[in-house]
């Protein structure tokens, strides 16, 4: 078995999942590596500081800027976020641009204008997903994304920015910083800096955040402990609770008549069809899955959440799991392997997986691939009397109108 696999049975017995998950290792490395994770939170701290001083340049945006990013690894629900804020820039006709990391992307051609049917060998899953979900917005990506917010601006003249995963991008200066955290962020892995822990930066670096996102877990919604909630208030910002609601499951190939593509041997060489080809397809009866065994697929930071979240649509757990490593590029073999695992259960993958897995429709022959589809749902905001929505609000009415 490859290292950034892992196959597990989930129901009828088992072995628990092995230690794939970067925050159990660093768990079980956290004594030894305290003093090295303080000196690069002292690193990321001092850099910090230079930025604010202008020693290190930071590029100023003609238009407002937002930044969508976390302080530790991990899936803590940033893609999810940045397409609600999207949402709310088209409802009031705003022309948003995402910038983009892009990672697992390997295109040459940076700034890379990501499209419906742009190949995410080239441009990444996430900026895959975000450019078919909001053909309205655009998607650009690039590890400068200085020089990405340049080529939007001469482009595309946004009314807005918004800059994905980008706490730690200070190369390019925001107006305001929305930080994701996550239960265990503020719990026991608060304050393990990178390699004693998943946090990027030290706390110290909280103090940029403009307001708090904390994606709890399906099924937790406002659990948040005592001791949590009491760290939080002591920062003084906004926060803004909110879990991955599932909405239903939807085909990953189209039900008709003719053979799929054939399979390529790596995604890597995939290459998509006439342009516009692509096109969602609508959600299933719920009566088609509910209470089906099936085998769940994913290679996300947090695939213990999406199991919870599965769990709780499906009404039941995974009948087996397959594991991969964040943003991890298929290949025949891996499908191969999910197949021989799940045994021809139904898959159900997580939307960043199934952008990859769609290259491979030809192994799937007779076994049906579900994609599991989810929306932000809020709670009750802490220490403020009013929503993430209504800030967002706030923002948007400060951006330029657009021209009539």
């Amino acid at each position: 078995m490859r290292p950034d696999v892992d196959t597990t049975r989930q129901s009828g017995g088992g072995q628990p999942p092995p230690l794939y998950s970067g925050r159990r290792v660093y768990r079980l490395s956290l004594p030894a590596l305290r003093p090295l994770g303080a000196l690069y939170s002292l690193l990321m701290r001092t850099r910090r500081a230079l930025y604010a001083r202008g020693v290190f340049a930071s590029y100023p945006p003609s238009c407002p800027c937002v930044s969508v990013g976390n302080i530790a690894f991990g899936g803590s629900g940033k893609t999810p976020l940045v397409s609600f804020l999207l949402e709310l820039a088209a409802g009031r006709g705003k022309k948003a641009v995402v910038l983009s990391r892009g990672y697992g992307g390997r295109s040459a051609a940076r700034p890379l204008v990501v499209g419906p049917d742009t190949p995410p060998a080239l441009c990444g899953d996430e900026p895959l997903m975000l450019a078919r979900a909001h053909p309205e917005a655009t998607v650009i990506v690039s590890p400068r994304r200085a020089e990405a917010a340049r080529t939007a601006e001469r482009r595309f003249a946004p009314d807005m920015l918004i800059l994905d995963d980008g706490m730690q991008h200070l190369a390019l200066r925001r107006d305001a910083d929305i930080v994701l955290l996550r239960p265990a962020d503020l719990a026991e892995d608060r304050g393990r800096v990178i390699p004693s822990g998943p946090w990027r930066e030290g706390p110290s670096a909280l103090n940029a955040a403009t307001v708090f996102a904390v994606k709890e877990d399906t099924g937790t919604t406002g659990s948040l402990p005592a001791a949590s909630a009491a760290y939080l208030a002591s920062l003084g910002r906004p926060v803004f609770p909110f879990h991955l609601e599932p909405l239903g499951l939807r085909p990953l190939f189209p039900d008709k008549a003719g053979a799929p593509p054939p399979a390529r041997g790596k995604y890597e060489e995939y290459r998509p069809g006439p342009a516009g080809a692509w096109a969602p397809q609508p959600l299933l009866e719920r009566g088609d899955y509910e209470g089906r065994p099936y085998l769940l697929l994913s290679g996300v930071g947090n695939p213990d959440g999406v199991e919870r979240t599965a769990t709780a649509l499906v009404g039941r757990g995974p009948e087996r799991r397959c594991d991969f490593a964040d943003h991890h590029a298929f290949t025949s073999a891996d499908i191969e392997t999910a197949l021989r695992v799940g045994n021809k259960l139904p898959i159900v993958c997580t939307p960043k997986d199934a952008v990859k897995l769609e290259a491979f429709a030809g192994l799937f022959a007779g076994v049906p691939v579900w994609v599991l589809e989810t929306r932000p749902c809020f709670s009750t905001p802490l220490f403020a009397d009013f929503s993430l929505a209504d800030w967002w609000e706030r923002m948007l009415a400060s951006c330029t109108p657009t021209a009539e």
